[in-house]
């Protein structure tokens, strides 16, 4: 890669992307109107796009290149064919992510085969889900101004799935805060708990607190406006979840590259 910014960039397209249209399962179709879904959609290719045009730039090798470029194709693909339609089967949008999220890995591999393993792949797994679930939570939000009497149980379920998978992270960040340790410029290994608090362990608390401590807590306050039924508010408030986390992210990446930690 032409950088590491690059790479964090690559991987964080990529992982909202190929993440992002699960979500849809929690939102029928018949209780929205066409422009949800299109949007929607349209977002995630554009934003897989960029990821590719990165790796084209990067001069990565070909072979690489062709699989986000399939899986890119694949989802144009559906998206036209589901365009304003009014009846849209979740399998095919579904098979569509799990290859792309197939081919994330591959990338990710390709970039850090020395982390190749189940763990680190169901932990940069749950990072994508919240990254891509809470600008998904934040968009639902929004349409709640466009379309009247839009049932508030879609943003609640979105929401609780971001719990879900916010207290995961909550615990893999405990757990490799106290089994974890990272090399000292002079080849001795701190306990991360340690190393957080030390000047080099700067970037990694930044990563926990804006992509774990605020997450916590600006959902706690999303699920007491859902609770009276403030959708206004509760958009707001995740519109601050997804800086957040957006910052988190780029912060978890770049301890992956720095470090080879995976949080």
């Amino acid at each position: 890669m032409t950088s590491n910014f690059s790479e964090i960039l690559v991987l964080m397209f990529l992982g909202f992307s190929t993440f992002f249209p699960i979500f849809f399962i929690l939102i029928p179709r018949h209780k929205i109107d066409s422009g949800f879904y299109n949007f929607n959609l349209g977002l995630s290719g554009i934003v897989a796009s960029f990821a590719l045009m990165l790796l084209w730039i990067a001069n990565i090798e070909m072979s690489v290149l062709i699989y986000v470029f399939g899986w890119l194709a694949v989802h144009l693909i559906i998206t036209s064919i589901y365009w304003n339609s009014e009846s849209i089967s979740f399998i095919p949008l579904l098979v569509s992510s799990l290859l792309g999220l197939v081919v994330f890995w591959i990338i990710f591999i390709h970039f850090h085969p020395e982390l190749a393993s189940p763990r680190s792949g169901f932990i940069t797994l749950i990072g994508n889900g919240i990254l891509s679930g809470v600008f998904f939570a934040m968009i639902l939000g929004h349409w709640y101004l466009n379309v009247i009497r839009l049932p508030i149980r879609l943003l609640r379920n979105v929401t609780i799935v971001l719990f879900i998978l916010v207290g995961i992270r909550v615990g893999i960040d405990l757990y490799g805060l106290i089994t974890q340790t990272v090399l000292t410029p002079i080849g001795t290994p701190i306990p991360l708990y340690i190393f957080v608090t030390t000047f080099g362990g700067f970037f990694i608390s930044l990563a926990l607190f804006f992509g774990l401590i605020v997450p916590v807590i600006v959902l706690a306050m999303v699920w007491k406006t859902i609770q009276i039924q403030s959708t206004q508010s509760a958009t707001g408030l995740l519109y601050v979840s997804c800086v957040s986390v957006l910052f988190g992210d780029l912060f978890y990446r770049y301890c992956l590259m720095q470090y080879g930690l995976v949080l």
